[in-house]
């Protein structure tokens, strides 16, 4: 970063509370699953993300320089499936959900957008939160 600091880009920075870290992929990532094993069964009643790296370094705002999502599904067991259609801004776009049991979530990246313009363009989609709220089935 602006400071000397390594960054990473692991799929654990969905889960870590920091919209200041992410997951990313090189390129357009329309059609790419992201699943995510709960470790129990669990009824959900919310599901979110914050749609693209949501972090400001110094002059660097990567918000707008990486590629945002903008169009998801969510896949639960039994296939039931909810779809959600992100805008462009910094925050955590939740959908209330139909009480729905599962052990698995898959994420289907459906749509994304361009990449950023400029000398600071990134050709990498970018998540920096995922937020699945419930509580044990």
């Amino acid at each position: 970063d602006s400071e000397g600091r390594p960054v990473t880009f692991r799929a654990r920075n969905m889960w870590d509370g920091d919209a200041r870290t992410c997951w990313r992929t090189a390129g357009d990532a329309s059609g790419r699953t992201i699943t995510f094993r709960l470790p129990e069964a669990t009824v959900l009643t919310e599901v979110g993300l914050l749609n693209g790296y949501a972090k400001v370094d110094g002059p660097n705002d990567w918000y707008p320089s990486n590629r945002r999502v903008l169009k998801v599904s969510w896949e639960f067991d039994g296939g039931r499936t909810v779809t959600q259609d992100l805008t462009e801004r910094r925050t955590l776009q939740s959908l209330p959900i139909d009480p729905v049991e599962t052990s698995v979530v898959r994420l289907r990246l459906l749509e994304v957008s361009a990449p950023g313009e400029g000398s600071r363009g990134r050709d990498f989609t970018a998540i920096s939160e995922v937020r699945l709220l419930g509580a044990p089935a």
